[in-house]
């Protein structure tokens, strides 16, 4: 309940005071996160995921860094998937689908 709360708190202040966008909240999950709009240039918005302690964005970039360390073209092979099952929405855990890191 801490996370959530911390991640409500960061969010509350990032939107009212940054011009950050919320745009969804997936608090059932193992690690609770929040999906905003950070402005950008030339007003396109960039998405981002907002966690607090959570190891799995770091074991995510780790497995990614060492893939693209093994065989240059993996990093963007694994890109590649991972937005196509997103663009499908196959890659949501909690819909019951593999997370997006199952897809690298």
């Amino acid at each position: 309940k801490l996370h959530k709360a911390g991640i409500r708190a960061c969010t509350d202040q990032l939107v009212s005071k940054a011009g950050f966008k919320f745009r969804r909240s997936a608090f059932k999950s193992e690690d609770p996160k929040v999906t905003l709009l950070a402005p950008g240039p030339s007003s396109q918005a960039i998405s981002l995921n907002f966690s607090v302690n959570s190891t799995m964005p770091l074991h995510s970039a780790a497995l990614l860094m060492v893939c693209g360390d093994l065989e240059p073209r993996a990093t963007e092979l694994i890109l590649l998937v991972r937005r196509w099952a997103r663009d499908r929405g196959i890659s949501h855990a909690a819909k019951g689908h593999l997370p997006p890191y199952a897809w690298s």
